[in-house]
């Protein structure tokens, strides 16, 4: 009996020892083939308050554009700054830096060429240490470039954005966020899938999330299984080779606290940037909000009270019927489509002075910022609404 509790014991371990070797050994290969060149520009160092070394990678106007301005592009949860320059055609980062603008790409604290985390333990940090990062970041460009300087962030990194420029309006020029939450109570997603979300890692110190991406996307694609729902993908936007490589590339493990702070945020309305809803009216910076129609991790149920709970008199409020969430930043769909509005709308703030921004009335409850819905089969732009 005892033996054959022994010789149980042993193929099991044999087995489980099999399965990790298997699943490291797809993750290594599938991180080494897709691999790409991962930086378009060279580096410099910030260092946060609490001595994490952040990287910011700079993407230089192009040679013989007058430069009219500093803009920052930062991620979302649990990506890198490689959706801001995932190759040459499909690199927000080279097309702003055509159009005359320096581009400094944030690499979050934990994530790409910045530091990381040496043991689980070090992963505890939050909302408030990207915050504290982005705002080293900002004073190390503002020491450095010239012209205006705007804050582009893609969905997290939106957030982070409107907190500086709520902080303090005279650090940014102007914000734009692309498929970012600001309404997290009004998420519609299906309890099975918020479940799934909620529980994953639940306990640990990191959430896996870059592993998990690595490990299904050789797949990505072709099994529909791998895009329910939240994570519904275009592919008329984005090719299945470009998505497979981004899931292995611009995904990072992250935090589990940050997930938390998701979690209070849709279901109790206490996460750490819900007092944004109530600040935001009272500043005067320009705010572009930009959403996607069928984006399932930002619906437009939490992007859309942005266009309210903005700045009132310089919020100019986007919506694209077909892009979900990733789309908006990292597919050639955000190159044809996306990228020369948001361009036309930063030519315009470098053009601004301080007192071209008018401060609207407090006591005003009207919709004063333009709102704009992109024909995606036209291209046409129609102007749905205006102050």
């Amino acid at each position: 009996m005892l033996a054959g509790l022994i010789n149980a014991s042993i193929i099991v371990g044999g087995i489980l020892t099999l399965v990790a070797v298997a699943i490291w050994g797809h993750l290594s290969f599938w991180s080494w083939y897709y691999r790409r060149s991962e930086l378009c520009g060279p580096l410099s160092w910030v260092y946060s308050p609490d001595g994490w070394r952040i990287a910011l990678e700079h993407v230089p106007v192009r040679r013989g554009v007058p430069c009219v301005g500093q803009v920052i592009c930062c991620p979302g949860l649990a990506c890198n700054g490689r959706i801001f320059h995932f190759r040459e055609e499909i690199s927000m980062a080279r097309k702003l830096a055509e159009a005359g603008w320096s581009v400094w790409i944030l690499h979050p604290r934990g994530t790409g060429p910045s530091e990381r985390p040496m043991k689980g333990a070090d992963r505890i940090y939050g909302y408030a240490e990207y915050v504290k990062d982005a705002f080293a970041v900002v004073d190390f460009v503002r020491s450095r470039g010239q012209g205006k300087l705007l804050w582009v962030g893609h969905s997290l990194g939106g957030l982070i954005g409107l907190e500086i420029a709520n902080y303090d309006e005279s650090l940014l020029d102007g914000v734009v966020t692309l498929g970012t939450p600001i309404k997290l109570r009004n998420h519609t997603i299906h309890k099975f899938y918020y479940g799934v979300f909620k529980w994953f890692c639940r306990g640990l110190k990191t959430a896996y999330l870059g592993k998990l991406s690595t490990l299904v996307a050789p797949w990505a694609g072709w099994v529909p299984a791998l895009h329910p729902p939240p994570l519904y993908v275009n592919f008329d936007l984005i090719s299945k080779p470009d998505l497979r490589a981004a899931l292995a590339q611009c995904f990072e493990d992250t935090p589990r606290r940050v997930l938390d702070e998701f979690v209070d945020a849709i279901e109790r309305g206490d996460g750490p940037w819900d007092r944004l809803s109530n600040e935001l009216g009272e500043r005067r910076f320009p705010l572009l909000a930009i959403a996607g129609g069928r984006d399932a991790l930002a619906p437009l149920e939490v992007t859309t009270p942005i266009s309210k709970l903005g700045p009132h008199q310089s919020t100019t409020w986007m919506t694209f019927p077909e892009f979900s969430h990733l789309e908006l930043a990292l597919s050639h769909g955000a190159m044809t489509d996306v990228l020369p509005c948001m361009i036309d709308w930063c030519q315009k703030q470098a053009e601004l002075d301080a007192d071209q921004i008018r401060v609207a009335d407090p006591e005003s409850t009207d919709q004063i910022g333009p709102e704009v819905v992109l024909d995606n089969s036209s291209q046409k732009m129609m102007n749905t609404s205006a102050g």
